[in-house]
């Protein structure tokens, strides 16, 4: 299930990528991080996992990703996350494929490469990182142009300071993507975010996912 942002509650098949190029504060994902320097494309095989844990990781073409996929229950989208999902050469290629599948894709980025790569009709969530996280300025900001109907900007808060740069980044900004804000989990009341975003294109993003305890 996808269990944030935009399209939260559809059932779907998740592909998570290994290497990360940042590590953010609050990474719940810290075991993505090995061998990566963040300073090059991956050229090897995709180094993916097909489901809800993250154990194994297989290298896999892009075609033989589809190929597995195919002899599964087939569930309406696909979620590729890492990682970082577009650190890999091959990742355009593999949402082309599924694409032509039929499956909704969804790709979530945090933002520090070009997303210009994906073809049209992916669904991108891309995160700006805000000060807590240690990371904050590492996006590209021509990428944000390049976000429209059906994509998403993710803020990731861990406290009022965050939120903060969040609404003061949206100042002045014509967006045609979604946008929403999400609490680090155990580290910030949901409620402090919906008293702030009251009034304005702003969804609070919760992790449901997390709430079910199924990922």
């Amino acid at each position: 299930m996808i269990g944030e942002g935009l399209y939260t509650g559809y059932p779907c098949t998740l592909i998570r990528l290994s290497h990360c190029n940042l590590r953010c504060s609050y990474c719940d994902t810290e075991f993505q991080r090995a061998g990566d320097n963040g300073e090059y494309k991956c050229d090897e095989s995709l180094d993916a996992n097909l489901g809800f844990d993250w154990r194994p990781q297989v290298e896999m073409s892009p075609s033989e990703i589809v190929l597995n996929l195919e002899t599964r229950m087939k569930q309406p989208w696909i979620l590729l996350t890492g990682g970082e999902p577009l650190l890999w050469k091959d990742t355009p290629e593999l949402v082309r494929l599924l694409l032509e599948g039929g499956w909704k894709v969804l790709v979530e980025t945090n933002g520090t490469q070009d997303i210009s790569v994906l073809p049209a009709g992916t669904r991108i969530a891309m995160d700006i990182k805000t000060p807590s996280s240690n990371e904050f300025g590492k996006h590209l900001e021509e990428n944000i142009a390049l976000l429209g109907h059906g994509d998403e900007i993710r803020f990731v808060c861990a406290d009022s300071g965050d939120i903060d740069f969040a609404l003061d980044f949206l100042k002045g900004r014509e967006l045609s993507c979604a946008v929403s804000i999400s609490p680090v989990y155990d580290s910030l009341e949901p409620k402090e975010i919906l008293t702030r975003i009251m009034g304005k294109k702003i969804r609070l993003n919760i992790q449901v996912h997390r709430i079910l305890e199924i990922a």
